[in-house]
This record gives C-alpha cells, structure tokens and sequence, in this order.
C-alpha cells in the first residue's frame, strides 16, 4: 500500500479543520509536520511526506474536512478523484 507515485518525497501543505488539526497535533504524521492557524479557523499543515498511494487514501479518508493546497500536481489528483465520486451521488 506504501507503492511510491513519484520519486523521493513531496512536500504536503494542506488546510484542515480544526477538530482534525487537534489530532494531528496529538499524533503528527511525522517529525516534520508543522502546523499554523490561517484566518478563517482552518489550520494549515506543511509536512516532508513520501509520495505515495496510501497518502491519497489517508488524505481522502478526510473527506470535507481537508483541503489540499500543494503541491498543485497532488491537489489536482485528490480534486478530480472527490469530483468523480460526488458524481456517482447526484
């Protein structure tokens, strides 16, 4: 499940909620996580992160609750694939 999407690591900037940015701040995901409020209540997370397939489902598993800022190649991915699934619902 750790199968790489691209060479080396990646380096993650999201946005989540704050109820999520509490967990991460409990359990982060690795010694480089940074996390910094934003206007608006969200809080931003940097992170050095393998690129991998189990990132996408981990980022995923957030649903609403996690907007992917870059890097723009990853956002779009996680965009398209949130897009395709709502679909199936409408």
């Amino acid at each position: 499940f750790d199968s790489p999407q691209s060479d080396g690591t990646i380096q993650l900037k999201c946005l989540f909620d704050p109820y999520v940015a509490k967990h991460l701040e409990e359990s982060p995901i690795n010694q480089t996580q940074k996390l910094l409020p934003q206007n608006g209540g969200h809080i931003q997370l940097t992170a050095k992160v393998e690129d991998t397939a189990q990132l996408r489902w981990w980022l995923l598993a957030f649903g609403d609750q996690v907007e992917v800022v870059g890097p723009e190649d990853l956002r779009n991915e996680i965009s398209k694939t949130l897009h395709n699934g709502a679909n199936k619902y409408s």
